[in-house]
């Protein structure tokens, strides 16, 4: 049709709402023509769900003492439209405690909580995967620390028995580091009792 022009305002619709649609011809005469009313449902089909993680930085753990552990978290979001259904995962030492999987309306949001647990003491890097809507990577850094442990024996009590005044007795303990590192310290004791050597 000569002289015609057509707008179309529909490009943003809701999954299951109903949308009524109509043309307005303008001719070149300067009359306007409008057509019927159309109504349509927006179909499943037309969801796009769209995966926001945060932050979207890399996540440092900073150092953590061999067998203990520390948490932190990301923030998933739906930005887009429909479902966004999806799951986290990440390799040891780190591992994912609550939130691993989604399921998100349009707008909703998330916490995923991740573990960094280190089992020796060294640095580590590992990417937690998150699935849905187009998918993100977010990268995790830690570094393990050794965990030094005093054993003294022996574990009872040291008698040194009789000692005549003026005179001295020398017992001894024996002093190991059971854990890992450097174990740094000192002995002390009072009086009568000294530290002579060690």
């Amino acid at each position: 049709m000569n002289g015609t022009t057509f707008s179309n305002y529909g490009s943003n619709v809701t999954v299951g709402q109903t949308y009524n649609y109509y043309i307005v011809a303008h001719l070149s005469t300067g009359s306007t023509v409008t057509s019927n009313t159309v109504s349509a449902t927006a179909p499943s089909n037309c969801a796009t769900p769209a995966l926001t993680v945060t932050p979207t930085t890399t996540v440092a753990f900073g150092s953590v003492a061999v067998g203990s552990s520390s948490t932190q978290t990301f923030a998933v979001q739906n930005s887009g439209s429909g479902t966004l259904s999806g799951s986290a995962s990440v390799s040891s030492p780190f591992s994912i405690v609550s939130g691993g999987s989604y399921s998100l309306a349009a707008g909703a949001s998330q916490t995923v909580t991740v573990k960094f647990s280190p089992t020796a003491a060294q640095s580590y890097n590992q990417n937690v995967t998150f699935t849905g809507g187009a998918g993100a990577t977010r990268a995790v850094t830690g570094t393990g620390t050794a965990v030094p442990a005093l054993t003294v024996t022996p574990t009872t009590t040291l008698a040194f028995g009789s000692v005549a005044v003026g005179s001295s007795s020398t017992q001894t303990f024996a002093i190991q580091n059971s854990g890992s590192g450097t174990l740094t310290g000192s002995a002390s004791v009072s009086s009568p009792f000294s530290i002579v050597s060690g």
